[in-house]
């Protein structure tokens, strides 16, 4: 009796284990096919994001060049302007030609290439300011012009010009109050040719030449941040 009765139980003993570890075995391959997913979503996501990254780089080239040939397009239409305003003066009689200057067509001509200055066009504003100059030469704005076109060439990296035009303040407009902050704006580009000693008796030029004014005190502090690099 005892012996049948252990034939019946260790199937069951059997049976029952095999249920027992089904569920686990189960479960790890779920664990598996989850693991398998989460790979995938990591590297689809990681191709998005170099997707996205390349995208970006192309769209802020083509802004660039967007820009390079907006900038390019308003010179060539300023180009045009002023050669067509040359062929029409060309066709006037000489004495037609009034010597008066005319105020209001160099204010015109400035403000434009001032907005231009301000928007960082610093080739489209030299050449307004340029035209302004050949056109109204003895115009009050001529001064600023002159100033603003040195500037330009300052803000561009063009020291040598710049100084060029700094110089051409100081001779042209010596009665200006451009001239003070041409002299100062020459020794900061005098400084970026290394030329330290023409800046610092520019400098001392400056301070006593017009002690109370802003680029007498600009002019102390340049020379005590000199003094302090030596």
């Amino acid at each position: 009796m005892n012996f049948r009765r252990l034939l019946l139980i260790l199937p069951l003993t059997v049976f029952f284990s095999a249920c027992a570890e089904f569920p686990m075995i189960a479960t790890q391959n779920d664990i598996v096919k989850v693991e398998k997913s989460v790979s995938k979503i990591e590297k689809d996501m990681a191709s998005i994001q170099r997707n996205q990254a390349e995208l970006g780089s192309r769209l802020e080239e083509l802004m660039e060049n967007l820009l390079a040939v907006t900038e390019n397009v308003d010179i060539l239409a300023r180009r045009i302007e002023k050669l067509t305003g040359k062929v029409g003066t060309s066709k006037i009689s000489k004495r037609t030609i009034k010597p008066a200057v005319k105020t209001s067509g160099a204010k015109e001509i400035y403000d434009l290439a001032y907005k231009d200055y301000i928007k960082g066009n610093y080739s489209l504003a030299v050449m307004g300011f340029t035209e302004m100059l050949e056109r109204y030469p003895r115009d009050v704005l001529a001064a600023k012009a002159k100033y603003n076109k040195g500037e330009c060439y300052f803000s561009q990296n063009k020291w040598a010009k710049a100084i060029d035009e700094f110089d051409g303040v100081m001779s042209g407009f010596a009665d200006s109050d451009e001239v003070k902050k041409a002299k100062f704006k020459k020794t900061l580009a005098l400084l970026r040719l290394g030329k330290n000693d023409k800046a610092a008796t520019l400098l001392d030029e400056i301070i006593k030449k017009y002690p109370l004014s802003n680029e007498a005190k600009q002019a102390k502090e340049k020379k005590e941040s000199l003094a302090n690099q030596q």
